[in-house]
């Protein structure tokens, strides 16, 4: 069962988030830090990307302040945040523009506008760790490096990069014994046979059969 979190305690987690995410929105990296308890830092962001102890954290907030110069997030109103034991969660937006090199990506001046949601993880009053969470996809289609999969073009996509995983994935699906379904995919013309897996012919053949789905009923919508 979930402790109950005193109303003063609550009310002074509140008023750290709410400072802490006023100084990402401003990009200002000190008072960010001062955010945290002294000598502890910790920020957790999507794909496994973990930045812990002070000078690390400062690190990755610099990384993305010099993508996104306008690094900025929505007023949150303390009412939205939600506690649950010694966590205070709240659903935000991230929004800036692409101005800086990001993981590797040269700057490519598109905007970025989508949904996050930020675990802030206390110790008392005191702020332990910043957990984010947001979907990476939707981060890269806005940037520009990636197809939206429920589109012609995601689909065309899929197919061209991973001839071999979509070729297999309908083959299982149509081994005897499993129940036949109607799938989606560029490669669900293929009706049986086996990938080459000699001297690199498994990617050829791959792309072969799977490109028959361009004439198969369950083409590309």
């Amino acid at each position: 069962m979930t402790a109950t979190v005193d109303a003063g305690l609550r009310q002074s987690r509140e008023a750290t988030v709410l400072a802490h995410l006023d100084a990402e929105k401003h990009r200002d990296l000190g008072a960010t830090l001062a955010t945290f308890k002294v000598g502890a830092a910790r920020l957790e962001l999507p794909g496994g990307e973990v930045a812990d102890g002070p000078a690390k954290v400062a690190d990755t907030y610099r990384v993305l302040f010099h993508a996104f110069p306008d690094l900025s997030t929505p007023d949150l109103e303390p009412g939205s945040l939600c506690h649950h034991g010694d966590l205070v969660i709240g659903e935000i937006r991230l929004q800036g523009t692409h101005m800086g090199t990001f993981r590797g990506l040269p700057p490519t001046g598109r905007r970025i506008d989508m949904p996050l949601v930020a675990i802030f993880e206390f110790d008392g009053p005191d702020l332990l760790c910043e957990r984010v969470y947001w979907d990476r996809l939707t981060l890269f289609i806005q940037l520009g490096v990636a197809r939206d999969p429920n589109t012609r073009a995601g689909k065309l996509t899929t197919l061209l990069s991973h001839p071999v995983t979509l070729a297999r994935a309908t083959i299982r699906a149509r081994r005897p014994g499993r129940r036949q379904t109607r799938i989606a995919t560029p490669c669900a013309a293929i009706r049986g046979g086996r990938l080459d897996r000699r001297g690199g012919g498994g990617t050829r053949h791959a792309q072969e059969i799977t490109s028959r789905a361009f004439n198969s009923e369950l083409i590309i919508r």
